[in-house]
């Protein structure tokens, strides 16, 4: 299944993004969003959806967690993403080889770190 979004969760200041956890998972109506957890388990995530989860069917795409530790899973998951939005300096910078990587398979870049708050780091054209 095609990754639609990818979504650094990350605590700020001893607090989940509950409102961006929640707006990812709407999303996911339309296309599987991964999570990235960064420092956050997933049972936590998990007390913040518990109560829309039930308002949704059953059929949608939803939600992957993928532990930001797990670097294969992470890559993966970013490298076909048609938005990321990165939290923390973890994505990768303009220079690394994961960006060869996008560009190889025509990504493009947006935006740059923004300390606290997430934003979109690269959409790629959707596949004709």
């Amino acid at each position: 299944m095609q990754t639609r979004r990818v979504i650094e969760i990350v605590q700020s200041g001893g607090y989940l993004p509950a409102e961006l956890i929640l707006t990812g998972y709407w999303a996911s109506q339309s296309g599987l969003v991964v999570f990235i957890l960064n420092g956050v388990t997933p049972r936590a995530v998990d007390l913040v959806l518990d109560p829309i989860v039930v308002t949704l069917p059953l059929t949608i795409p939803g939600v992957l967690y993928v532990d930001v530790r797990d670097k294969t899973r992470v890559r993966d998951a970013v490298l076909f993403a048609e938005e990321i939005y990165a939290a923390t300096r973890f994505f990768p910078s303009p220079g690394s080889s994961l960006r060869h990587s996008f560009q190889a398979h025509r990504a493009r870049w947006h935006g740059h770190f923004k300390a606290g708050k997430p934003h979109p780091v690269r959409k790629r054209r959707p596949h004709a």
